[in-house]
């Protein structure tokens, strides 16, 4: 009783340079993993927001995303999808050109995919587990995107930073 503890300082968040975080876009042409990283270096969205978009989250025309719900995985449940981790996490972002670009180019190859396989589901997840393993439409888990997201960056020269970081880029 009486005995005051010592403040808690927060050092910021590393975050990658406006440079770096082009770097970075660059080095994944290609990859399934570079239009889940534009997203978070353009919206500031968490992974688990991101990896829970629809298609109906996203207006083209408005150039905006609906935040309605977050995915999480348990090793009892495996992956599903939850609300936000916040009150206010329910909301409308405005998205950049080429955070719109970018989902429109997913779009167009989830489009493609779906009629090569027949497929009529035109609410799948954005960023769904098809190229890790042919699962069109599954949820995909963010330890994935984080696993890949780490050894990828090791290789680049430029600030290390978890996926987490991102969000904070923007």
């Amino acid at each position: 009783q009486g005995v005051k503890l010592p403040k808690v300082t927060k050092s910021p968040p590393q975050v990658l340079s406006k440079e770096e975080s082009g770097q970075l876009i660059k080095s994944l042409d290609g990859h399934w993993l570079q239009p889940i990283v534009i997203i978070a270096l353009t919206t500031g969205m968490r992974l688990g927001e991101i990896l829970a978009l629809h298609w109906k989250h996203f207006d083209a025309d408005a150039a905006e995303l609906k935040i309605q719900q977050s995915v999480s995985y348990t090793k009892d449940t495996g992956v599903f999808l939850k609300p936000p981790k916040s009150e206010t996490g329910q909301r409308t972002i405005a998205l950049s050109r080429l955070a719109t670009d970018t989902l429109n180019k997913v779009r167009a190859n989830h489009l493609e995919r779906s009629m090569a396989l027949g497929s009529s589901n035109n609410d799948t997840p954005v960023f769904d587990r098809w190229q890790q393993t042919g699962q069109l439409g599954k949820l995909l888990p963010s330890h994935i995107v984080s696993d890949h997201f780490r050894r990828h960056i090791e290789k680049l020269n430029i600030t290390k930073v978890r996926f987490y970081n991102l969000r904070h880029t923007h």
